[in-house]
């Protein structure tokens, strides 16, 4: 399945914000990803991103 027209590219988001120029001080992270037609199985790219945030939360604590 191809991506809708009017979605914006992961790189186009990363250039606009500019993620780039902060380097390691950042305090955001994207993550390209997808969905299947039905839903039914989750991608890796959002399971790594799920593990992502659980070990930062961990960190703040």
């Amino acid at each position: 399945m191809e991506d809708l027209e009017v979605a914006y590219h992961i790189t186009d988001i990363h250039e606009a914000l500019a993620l780039s120029e902060v380097g390691n001080d950042r305090k955001m992270f994207l993550f390209g990803t997808q969905v299947t037609e039905n839903g039914s199985e989750i991608p890796s790219i959002m399971q790594d991103a799920r593990d992502l945030i659980a070990q930062l939360a961990a960190d703040m604590q």
